[in-house]
């Protein structure tokens, strides 16, 4: 990675210590049902992460996951801005539901990347690749639980959703795979 790429990962990272204040911002207006076990671990894990990428160097295989991370974020903390102005603005946040699944997107999409590097493994960290997998399912499981509880219908309980998704990401990354790994050519064969 460039030092342009490890000052900018430094500057993410510090970024990360602060978003440790809205824990403490949560704690001091008494407001404990939002620090959640999920909440938490989110905030150790994403500072650990950083700590890590810059202590080993994983920023050429880590920057997908960061960049899509923060965009996720932008959109997460404008939907948190608006409703903490208040009932006057509650039109404006209709898109929670939204929200969510653009979340959830993002695991599997952060999952699927990260998997990639099984198949294409120079210049990759394997446990890097351990932990970003992980991690993205830990996530994704979290979140789909989140989901259905709040937005469930016709019955499908968590497990049926994480299962689908899973169906549905292993087919997708059987597609990544065959696409970037053809199968070799057979010189030995007559003709």
């Amino acid at each position: 990675a460039t030092m342009y790429i490890v000052r900018l990962t430094w500057w993410y990272y510090v970024l990360r210590l602060f978003e440790f204040l809205d824990t403490v911002f949560f704690v001091m207006r008494k407001k404990y049902a939002q620090v959640t076990p999920l909440h938490v671990f989110h905030h150790v894990v994403v500072a650990w992460n950083m700590w890590m990428n810059l202590s080993f160097g994983g920023q050429g295989q880590t920057m997908f996951v960061t960049v899509v991370n923060s965009c996720v974020h932008v959109v997460m903390y404008t939907y948190y801005f608006l409703s903490a102005l208040g009932p006057a603005f509650q039109r404006f946040i209709w898109w929670k539901r939204y929200l969510t699944q653009l979340q959830l997107a993002q695991f599997v999409t952060v999952c699927m990347h990260s998997m990639s590097y099984l198949f294409y493994k120079e210049g990759s960290i394997p446990g890097f690749t351990l932990i970003m997998v992980s991690e993205a399912v830990v996530f994704l499981v979290w979140f789909l639980s989140f989901y259905s509880n709040v937005y469930r219908k016709g019955g499908r309980t968590t497990m049926d959703i994480v299962s689908s998704t899973a169906v549905a990401a292993k087919e997708a990354l059987a597609k990544v795979a065959s696409s970037c790994c053809p199968e070799p050519l057979n010189e030995n064969k007559d003709e």
